[in-house]
């Protein structure tokens, strides 16, 4: 799948960074006036739960605080930067500071998911209520993440026009959450007419791997690299369609879930494909997807340095679906840009990684055993 119209620009990948002390000043003082204003655009005047004012909203964690604290390390994991010698970036982060969002008030961060933050509801097959309850987080995250990159474009457009197009395509994605929301938070509830999630994969290993992680993916191909998500389309009336993915550390044990929402039908062929796999299969798999497409994976220190060495990883961890011209100025076809990244992020195609879900990388052996 090639054609002329990509060959205008280039994948965005995240580049190595050796900043000096006076490079870090100027990029801190950067950093912290861009991440000021999109935390304050982010932040909605309601709750988004209970639709009541925001006041004082509350540090919500998208990973359950007890997933991290099962493979931290004096109340610490790492971040992705760890993978990516990006010496600007802190690859370390405390349990109460990963993956926070401010978009609902106390009362509901404490009893709106209080099912699935109960680590046995999980250890079996998750009814819709619990479904509901882990989408309505992975979906408030997105919304927030969303509003702050609608508002890094907006400050980054005037210098480069490239990122005006890049925040009317992600204001898309967030309104599309907020409709999205709506009905997690009725299955949450109970309230929900019909069954809204459907189980793609859950498997409770006997043993905590290394890695934590919640969230949606939006992969734009399968394994051969047909289309699943154009996750570039201006059209508002096309509807990305997401993999809810947890990894989840928990009581000596770890659960690992997919669930889509049952209306999406796009991947339908891509998960029967899935289900085919060996359980090792599954596990590579399952890492590509998170790792190629998502900023917000949690690992343990307790893992061996060979692990942060290790080249297609750190390839993987890279990867960005950022595709620019190559000056940064001209226009470029959509079509090229959705060429290139459906080859690129074809699940054949990506890194393989060593399989952190495999006993091999446990930080606690498999229950049981001595």
């Amino acid at each position: 799948m090639t054609s002329k119209a990509n060959e205008g620009f280039v994948r965005v990948d995240l580049d190595e960074i050796d900043a000096n002390q006076e490079e870090k000043v100027r990029f801190s003082k950067v950093q912290g006036r861009l991440i000021k204003d999109a935390r304050q655009a982010a932040q909605p005047p309601i709750c988004l739960i209970c639709g009541k004012p925001l006041e004082k909203p509350c540090n919500s964690h998208t990973v359950p605080q007890y997933c991290l604290r099962e493979i931290a390390v004096d109340g610490k994991v790492l971040s992705l930067a760890a993978l990516l010698d990006i010496n600007i970036l802190s690859s370390e982060v405390g349990v109460k500071q990963a993956g926070i969002f401010k978009s609902v008030c106390r009362t509901c961060d404490t009893e709106f998911f209080k099912k699935y933050e109960t680590p046995d509801n999980l250890f079996e097959e998750p009814e819709d209520d619990v479904l509901g309850q882990i989408a309505a987080k992975n979906l408030l995250r997105g919304i927030y993440k969303g509003r702050q990159e609608v508002q890094f474009s907006r400050t980054l457009s005037p210098l480069y026009p490239y990122f005006y197009r890049l925040g009317q395509v992600r204001a898309i994605d967030v309104h599309e959450d907020e409709k999205n929301l709506e009905k997690a938070v009725a299955s949450a509830r109970g309230t929900g007419k019909t069954r809204n999630y459907t189980v793609i994969y859950h498997e409770v290993l006997p043993y905590v791997v290394p890695i934590a992680f919640q969230g949606k993916i939006e992969p734009i191909s399968d394994f051969h690299g047909r289309l699943l998500n154009n996750v570039y389309s201006p059209d508002p009336r096309y509807k990305l369609q997401a993999l809810h993915t947890c990894i989840f550390p928990a009581k000596g044990k770890t659960v690992v879930l997919v669930f889509r929402d049952s209306a999406a039908k796009r991947c339908r062929e891509f998960v029967r494909e899935f289900r085919g796999l060996s359980t090792d299969e599954k596990q590579i798999a399952l890492l590509k997807l998170i790792f190629a497409n998502s900023e917000e994976v949690y690992l343990s220190k307790r893992l061996p340095q060979s692990v942060f060495e290790d080249v297609e990883l750190r390839k993987l961890a890279r990867m960005n679906n950022v595709y620019a011209p190559r000056d940064m100025i001209g226009d470029f076809s959509m079509q090229g840009q959705l060429e290139r990244a459906q080859k690129d992020f074809a699940l054949d195609n990506l890194p393989t990684p060593p399989n952190l879900l495999s006993e091999a990388y446990a930080v606690h052996p498999s229950v049981g055993k001595e």
